[in-house]
């Protein structure tokens, strides 16, 4: 079994690495509607419905970054599409892509430590898996 750790998964925002990963996660999550009768026997009963995906990053701050805090507010602000890009760059290992729109970035800056900032990602459509070339 191989299992890859957390360092080799990243977001690629139009292709660009988002700079200064701390952490970074990738969720999909479908609507369970439900479809209790009077038949079910006492127990609730589902079937599901739409699905839904998203993304979130978080990141140090550094001005230099060519995909990072300047680019997130811009993003928000501006309701801009984003081609996106969540998983391992290892060649032949899986990765997702899709369409999304940045929902939020939040900044910090705590007292004695790097400032960092998280950005949110709602995926809108579908998401596909692909294998990474490299």
């Amino acid at each position: 079994m191989s299992v890859s750790t957390g360092d080799v998964l990243i977001i690629k925002v139009a292709g660009t690495q988002i700079g200064g990963l701390l952490s970074n996660s990738f969720n999909v999550a479908a609507d369970m509607i439900e479809i209790t009768t009077k038949d079910s026997g006492g127990a609730k009963e589902y079937t599901p419905g739409e699905y839904g995906w998203g993304m979130s990053a978080e990141s140090l701050f550094d001005n230099a970054d060519s995909e990072g805090f300047s680019e997130a507010v811009g993003y928000v602000t501006g309701g801009t599409s984003l081609d996106l890009y969540w998983g391992d760059t290892t060649a032949a290992a899986a990765y997702w892509a899709g369409s999304g729109y940045a929902s939020s970035v939040e900044i910090s800056g705590p007292k004695n430590e790097a400032a960092s900032y998280s950005l949110d990602i709602q995926g809108t459509g579908t998401i596909s898996e692909g294998a990474a070339t490299a």
